[in-house]
C-alpha cells in the first residue's frame, strides 16, 4: 500500500509516515513491556486497536490492467512490516470516526461475552487462584488485584443487562 498527501511539501516530512511511525512505536513499546512483566505477573493477553484519524478525505486507488480506479473510503486498513511482523491499523476520516467507533465497541462487548462464557477445567482455576493469593502479598499487588477484579464485576453487571 502507497500513501499520498495532497498540497504536501516534498521538504517536510510526511504526516502519514509520522502517524504510522508513532502507532509501532507505541505498540513495539507495549510488546516489550509485556515480555518484561510477564516474569513477574506471569502470562496474560492485551489486545489493541490501533487507529489513525485523519482530518480531511480518504481514497482509495487500484490500478486493473490500464485503468486507475479511485474511490471515497470513510476508513482503510494499512497492512505493514516492521522488524519481521505485519500490523495492521486502522485509518480513519474524522467525520467516520463515531460510527467506526461505535462498530469497535461492539465488536468488544462479544469479544467480552465469549471471554466470559469460557470455562476452565477446576485444575487451572486452582492454578490461578492460588497465583492470585501469591500476588497479594504486596500491597501494591493486592490493590491493583482488586480493582481489576472490582471492574470485571461492574463489566459483569453491565453486560448481563445488555
Amino acid at each position: 500500500m502507497s500513501y499520498y498527501e495532497a498540497f504536501r511539501s516534498t521538504s517536510a516530512a510526511s504526516e502519514i509516515y509520522k502517524a504510522i511511525d508513532s502507532v509501532i512505536t507505541y505498540l513495539d513499546y507495549r510488546r516489550a513491556s509485556r515480555i518484561k512483566r510477564s516474569g513477574e505477573f506471569g502470562t496474560f493477553s492485551e489486545f489493541y486497536l490501533p487507529v489513525i484519524v485523519v482530518d480531511g478525505s480518504l481514497f482509495e486507488a487500484k490500478v486493473e490492467l490500464d485503468k486507475v480506479r479511485v474511490r471515497a473510503r470513510p476508513d482503510l486498513q494499512l497492512r505493514t512490516f516492521h522488524r519481521g511482523d505485519i500490523y495492521i491499523i486502522d485509518i480513519v476520516s474524522k467525520e467516520h470516526f463515531k460510527q467506526f467507533f461505535d462498530q469497535v465497541s461492539d465488536f468488544h462487548n462479544e469479544i467480552s461475552r465469549c471471554i466470559g462464557s469460557l470455562s476452565f477445567p477446576k485444575e487451572f482455576r486452582d492454578a490461578v487462584q492460588a497465583k492470585q493469593k501469591e500476588l497479594q502479598q504486596s500491597p501494591d499487588t493486592a490493590g491493583a488485584l482488586a480493582m481489576a477484579l472490582a471492574r470485571r464485576g461492574h463489566k459483569r453487571r453491565k453486560l448481563a443487562k445488555a
